[in-house]
């Protein structure tokens, strides 16, 4: 399976406005409420866990964010992706005590065991390359993002 299959274009969203972290998880969350992969209280859980666990990244110029929640209430595993212009504050996971500008975000709707292993891992691989990032950071629309995403992976499969 590839990471394509887990990210609908439906799932991409660009965010042009300033926002502050639990909206930009509602909004983007809201996206995987409407096509049914996951239920209302699976982002309520993303948004409590978030205060405890934090999921920011610096990884460069375009930070990231993976907020997740125990797969209680995912009902298919899908990703959803939110650039955000502006950036939005997220504690940052390896020191809680300072927060990140996060440009880039992952909202990760895994099932347990193998799926959400191989979701985690090439999340990873995808945001360690940050020219990359930047080209998803400067797509000019939703679709232009599903295609930068698209074309990453056919690189990765001829490798």
């Amino acid at each position: 399976m590839s990471l394509s299959e887990y990210i609908g274009k439906d799932h991409i969203r660009i965010f042009e406005e300033h926002l502050e972290q639990s909206d930009l998880i509602r909004q983007l969350g809201d996206t995987l409420i409407q096509t049914g992969a996951v239920g209302a209280e699976y982002i309520e859980a993303v948004c409590v866990r978030e205060q405890s666990y934090p999921t920011g990244l610096l990884t460069g110029e375009v930070n990231v964010a993976i907020p997740h929640a125990d797969p209680l209430h995912v009902r298919k595993p899908t990703i959803a992706v939110g650039v955000a212009r502006q950036s939005v504050r997220f504690r940052n996971m390896a020191d809680p005590n300072h927060d990140l500008p996060v440009q880039v975000v992952f909202l990760l709707a895994p099932e347990r065991g193998e799926t959400q292993l191989f979701i985690l891992e090439q999340v990873m691989n995808l945001i360690q390359d940050q020219a990359n990032m930047q080209k998803i950071m400067d797509a000019q629309g939703t679709e232009e993002v599903w295609k930068v995403l698209a074309q990453l992976e056919q690189v990765e499969e001829k490798s």
